[in-house]
């Protein structure tokens, strides 16, 4: 009993610990940037490095981009060449790619490709902060509003307060206005979501170059002339190598974590291992898994922008869950469970204050709701079965379970002494009752416990006989 009670004890102690980790899930993005071992150039033929966003743009991807211009700067690379294909992004994230790219030591461009891609919302900021902005045929950047992440990429409808617009649209301005390109317009893609083809950005002069593939931009802008850290770098590049640089297996699946379904899947299959755990404690397997799935998914929800007030409803839920495991609530806690996660998946990625227009608006699919919420439904659904049917079923151990109950006589028993009888396939020792002392029972006949006195049953002559009783037994 000791035993199970320490373990549920260290289950719930894990699960209250895996609640603290999300918010210090960041940092393993900074971990996962120094996983990546570095491939040094050489230095008699620098090399152009490529980098790749392809989809939205989230913690992840800033540090990522960091660790490409940092490698870029320490190697003295020719540049750093980022090929966009992004629906927008978090607007903390967007900054700091922004912060970064003005302030590298090396030539940027950013190349929205391939045909099909987009810069759109966040995207379009990306763009304007590079020294070179170029897009491929077919692509499109602008439209600075909302979009769902989670919900399959529809829009999201949002009214943004004009603070939240008037920030963004300064910090577009300042973007555009650094490299000469046309603020104007880049103003009205965040104010009116206006956006345009790769022909329109290079006729309205808020991109420099249209190429088809990488080796075309290369040799379109060979030859130019930018400003880095407030020096002219004339590009070289019509000639020189690429060599790409590749997330980390980290950041790739703290990318692939950074999903709001997927966040709440592994919360709440986490959560329910443990408890699955706690009521059968020593099966180990659910346990690990779940501890596990609960880390793995506060690592993501760390990596996302998330609401506390939804947060501390699924962590009600748990505690709820929590009850009906320990005290039996006969189902209130367990509807209560259901009740408060429901809200909380609701609230999870519910914005506290109106989004920046460019922020992605983050939201969990209703099916996943629905689905997990039936999941904690099923589980409390077994937990209170198990509970009413232990508590219909007959004693299993204990003085009233022997009481009235018959077995054989395994040695004779009379007026004095101890003899021994097997009763529900336990040997016991045995005395005859004081009012049946004057008898006698023989080895193999049926005998009724009426009392227990320590460990030594009082028996009589049973009305059944012996056969009767093993059957009984049996």
């Amino acid at each position: 009993m000791v035993g199970r009670t320490t373990r549920r004890l260290l289950y719930v102690v894990l699960l209250l610990v895996g609640l603290g980790m999300g918010p210090l899930a960041p940092g393993l993005a900074a971990i996962a940037a120094a996983a990546e071992p570095t491939s040094l150039a050489p230095q008699a033929q620098r090399v152009l490095y490529v980098a790749e966003i392809d989809g939205a743009i989230t913690p992840i991807a800033a540090q990522y981009l960091r660790r490409a211009i940092s490698l870029a700067e320490r190697e003295q690379a020719a540049g750093l060449l980022i090929r966009l294909d992004t629906p927008g992004g978090l607007d903390s994230a967007m900054r700091d790619i922004a912060q970064d790219l003005l302030g590298a030591q090396v030539p940027t461009i950013v190349y929205v490709a391939p045909p099909g891609a987009r810069a759109a919302s966040a995207g379009l900021f990306v763009t304007l902060a590079a020294h070179v902005a170029a897009m491929a045929p077919g692509t499109n950047i602008g439209a600075a509003h909302p979009v769902a992440l989670g919900q399959g990429g529809q829009a999201a409808e949002s009214t943004p307060l004009t603070k939240a617009t008037e920030d963004a649209a300064a910090l577009v301005r300042s973007l555009a206005n650094t490299y000469g390109r046309n603020a104007t317009w880049a103003e009205r893609a965040v104010r009116e979501s206006v956006a345009i083809t790769a022909t329109e950005a290079i006729d309205r002069a808020v991109v420099d170059f249209v190429a088809t593939d990488v080796a075309d931009l290369l040799r379109q802008v060979d030859g130019e002339t930018v400003q880095v850290a407030g020096q002219p770098v004339t590009l070289q590049l019509s000639s020189t190598p690429t060599q790409a640089i590749a997330m980390t297996w980290l950041e790739q699946l703290l990318a692939i974590l950074a999903d709001p379904n997927i966040a709440l899947i592994l919360m709440s299959l986490g959560t329910l291992g443990l408890f699955a755990e706690m009521q059968h404690p020593g099966t180990v397997l659910p346990g690990v898994l779940g501890g596990g799935a609960l880390i793995l998914g506060l690592v993501a929800l760390g990596n996302l922008p998330f609401n506390w007030a939804g947060l501390a409803l699924l962590a009600l839920a748990a505690i709820l869950l929590i009850a009906e495991v320990f005290i039996a609530g006969f189902g209130a806690f367990g509807v209560g469970s259901i009740i408060a996660f429901v809200l909380g998946a609701i609230l999870l990625f519910f914005p506290l204050t109106p989004p920046s227009p460019i922020q992605i608006t983050m939201s969990v699919h209703p099916g996943v709701i629905a689905s997990m919420a039936a999941t904690f439904g099923a589980f409390v659904i077994i937990v209170v079965r198990g509970v009413l049917g232990a508590r219909d079923a007959p004693i299993g151990t204990g003085k009233e379970r022997l009481v009235g109950a018959t077995g054989t006589a395994l040695t004779p028993l009379g007026a004095e002494g101890t003899g021994q009888v097997r009763v529900a396939n336990d040997t016991w020792s045995a005395t005859l009752e004081p009012l049946y002392r004057e008898s006698s029972i023989s080895v193999g006949e049926a005998i009724e416990v009426t009392d227990v006195r320590g460990v030594t049953l009082l028996v009589r002559p049973s009305l059944v006989t012996a056969p009767q009783a093993k059957a009984l037994q049996s």
